[in-house]
């Protein structure tokens, strides 16, 4: 039942499916807008505080700070407030509408997860009803092959036999058999030995019941000359016998398809067609007197005339026996073939209310789907829009703001190069004045030089 059951749920519904994915991709929208807004709410909130501390380098100043300094800090207080209320729209938007959509979406989760679950319930009581009518039709099959020994050897026609391996489907070993074939009836008796008799057959299959025979692969079947009988439904066991050869395996084969393939109404199909149409398995077959026996006749050739008596009871004992088991068997198969139709009836009257209340939980998702991509249209369409103009008009004013403090420091600059202009200026004409006066002390000691060798030359001629 554990490999039958799907425990893990994958949406197969039409018109579900699709709308989930789209969910899913809301989803995921939601989460990284919330998740990136509030990053630039904390960036913005920073950018506040900076702000805030460059403004106070306004109201700090004195007569030993810089014009630019003033300059700049005039207008931080000015962005601060700005920042601020940048801030406050992110938090606005991420704190009220994508906490509005993630509530709604929450609820449109729960919902298809309710639905998930009743979907996965109605499968795993389908394949609950699957286990069950297949048990029912093995126990069915069981009957049916009990029908199909035969009370006496007359009532079977022997087309093929042959000695054959058969694979066990529990254990998964071959076991050695005596197989009997009636193309007539489409049995298929089963005896431990060539001498038993069909009347102590261990197992009869009913051909009607299958479809097909064929060959099977050596690497398959892990045996040569194998070969298969495949059931009518999948509920039924598959059978896998041997041959001792490719000859022999290809002539059980044909023997078994032709018989599969005879499309006589005979009383076999009858009862099996009545089989599958009840829920009540087929009449336990009659049990051999014991004066058709074979042991019966063992005891009147072999035994002594003073143990006849003896073997006679014993016989008879195992006669009762075997009726006894047959009919604890048929007894109990018949219980459980009804216990399995009760409760099948009662699988499919809580499947059907199951499905009914899958479709009332689908359309219940499909609404809350519906009711959530239009919110989620209409909100998050107006409030990012909102957004958006909120970061327009702080860019646009921060703009302003900081033109008009460019200007300031230009003034500034400006002013500051005009007056280095009129210091290197005035520092030029100094120099030039001082040269001049140089030149002149210069030219009045050259003339007095010359006034004193002209009187030193007549002092010398005198």
């Amino acid at each position: 039942l554990s490999s039958l059951i799907m425990d893990s749920y994958i949406e197969t519904d039409e018109e579900i499916g699709p709308r989930v994915t789209a969910f899913a991709a809301f989803e995921r929208h939601l989460a990284c807008i919330g998740q990136e807004l509030l990053r630039m709410r904390d960036a913005t909130s920073a950018m506040h505080g900076a702000h805030m501390a460059l403004s106070q380098l306004n109201t700090n100043a004195d007569d030993l700070s810089t014009a630019g300094v003033r300059a700049f800090s005039e207008r931080q207080e000015g962005l601060a407030r700005l920042s601020h209320q940048l801030a406050a729209q992110y938090d606005r938007f991420v704190s009220g509408s994508v906490k509005q959509l993630q509530g709604l979406a929450l609820v449109v989760t729960n919902k298809y997860n309710a639905y998930c679950n009743k979907t996965v319930e109605f499968r795993r009581r389908k394949a609950q009803l699957q286990l069950m009518m297949r048990q029912k039709e093995r126990s069915d099959l069981r009957t049916l092959e009990r029908t199909l020994i035969p009370t006496s050897p007359s009532e079977f026609t022997t087309s093929l036999e042959g000695p054959l391996a058969r694979l066990s489907s529990t254990t998964r070993l071959w076991w050695d058999c005596y197989v009997r074939l009636d193309a007539k009836r489409k049995v298929l008796l089963f005896t431990s030995r060539e001498t038993d008799p069909p009347t102590n057959a261990t197992k009869a299959v009913a051909l009607s019941k299958y479809v097909l025979s064929h060959e099977l692969q050596e690497s398959y079947a892990k045996r040569a000359s194998a070969f298969e009988i495949v059931p009518l439904q999948a509920e039924l066991p598959i059978i896998i016998l041997a041959a001792d050869g490719t000859m022999a395996s290809r002539k059980w084969v044909c023997a078994i398809q032709q018989a599969i393939d005879d499309d006589a109404d005979d009383e076999v199909s009858a009862a099996a067609s009545g089989a599958r149409a009840s829920l009540s398995p087929l009449p336990m077959p009659r049990v051999a007197a014991p004066e058709e026996s074979s042991l019966s006749g063992v005891t009147a050739v072999a035994l002594p005339s003073s143990l006849k008596p003896i073997a006679v009871k014993i016989e008879q004992g195992l006669n009762d026996l075997v009726d006894f088991s047959y009919t604890k068997i048929d007894e109990l198969d018949r219980k459980f073939s009804g216990t399995l139709a009760e409760q099948a009836a009662k699988v499919e009257a809580l499947i059907a209310q199951l499905a009914r209340d899958r479709a009332l939980l689908g359309q219940v998702v499909i609404d809350a789907l519906d009711k959530f991509e239009v919110e989620m249209r209409n909100t998050l369409t107006a409030q990012l829009l909102e957004m958006s103009e909120a970061q327009a008009e702080y860019h646009r004013t921060s703009a302003t703001q900081l033109t008009l403090v460019c200007s300031n420091l230009r003034a500034l600059r400006k002013q500051g190069q005009q007056g280095q202009q009129q210091l290197e200026g005035g520092g030029d004409a100094v120099n030039h004045q001082g040269d001049q006066q140089q030149s002149i002390i210069n030219h009045q000691s050259g003339e007095a030089l010359s006034v004193g060798k002209a009187d030193g030359t007549n002092d010398i001629i005198e």
